[in-house]
């Protein structure tokens, strides 16, 4: 990667049966398509492989380069970021968990449900969420909560609206995250799933991963894979957890 241009200088795709053929490759300022080698007269940033035209590169590479752009990356979901307005969500989550509630506000209702029925298996007083779309444009996302102690007369709670900027980072955390669940994306990552969650609350919400449509890849601290490890490598199969502990890379 040239840190100066962003660009990668040097990369490869092959496909890998009996021999390996190579479908991209990319060194000293050239590209690489089968037997076709041209300069690169042009500026990029990132891989060559997201600006060469569809025409050039072939049905195979065009599903590659569609499959790495469905991929979602959140290791950087912020809760800062999570609780503010959004005007618009361009049509996704922000890296960092920015447009949280643009992006609710735009998914469909029955989606919208199956993450509410979500939050309530996990929050006893979660009655509902609901974004508010204002004058100015903003999309303001609100928590609807139910208590027994400030019912009229015990029997039927009020339920009590609070503001996303109230709300704790963990509760934030899940809603990002089982919205993203909603998504077609192909591949999702997350860092440090755990941050904010204790431990019931984890098993649920790997519970969900593991019948999620796409293909998952998450990161947690070593002492919660041995969690993970007792409750989901049996049905993980091959693809097990690995993690690094202080002292040594162990396969868990």
């Amino acid at each position: 990667m040239n840190l100066s241009s962003l660009s990668c200088g040097s990369e490869q795709i092959a496909r890998t049966n009996s021999e390996q053929t190579i479908l991209l490759r990319v060194e000293k300022g050239f590209y690489h398509l089968g037997d076709i080698k041209k300069s690169i007269d042009f500026e990029y940033e990132g891989s060559v492989l997201g600006v060469l035209k569809e025409q050039v590169l072939g049905a195979e590479l065009i599903r590659i380069r569609h499959f790495l752009r469905s991929v979602k990356t959140l290791e950087l979901l912020n809760p800062m970021l999570l609780r503010k307005r959004a005007g618009t969500a361009e049509g996704d989550l922000g890296i960092g968990g920015e447009k949280l509630s643009a992006f609710l506000y735009t998914l469909p209702e029955e989606k919208k449900q199956h993450i509410h029925k979500q939050m309530q298996r996990l929050f006893d007083e979660f009655d509902d969420y609901d974004i508010k779309a204002r004058h100015s444009g903003w999309k303001e996302l609100r928590i609807y909560e139910r208590f027994e102690n400030l019912s009229e007369n015990g029997l039927f709670p009020l339920p009590s609206s609070t503001e996303a900027k109230h709300v704790s980072d963990g509760f934030l955390r899940i809603l990002a995250i089982f919205s993203q669940l909603q998504t077609d994306h192909s591949v999702l990552l997350f860092d440090e799933i755990e941050d904010g969650l204790n431990h019931e609350v984890m098993e649920y919400l790997m519970d969900e991963m593991v019948r999620a449509t796409q293909q998952i890849f998450l990161t947690t601290q070593p002492h919660d894979f041995k969690l993970l490890r007792r409750r989901y490598c049996q049905e993980i199969g091959d693809a097990c957890l690995q993690g690094f502990s202080d002292r040594k890379n162990t396969d868990i």
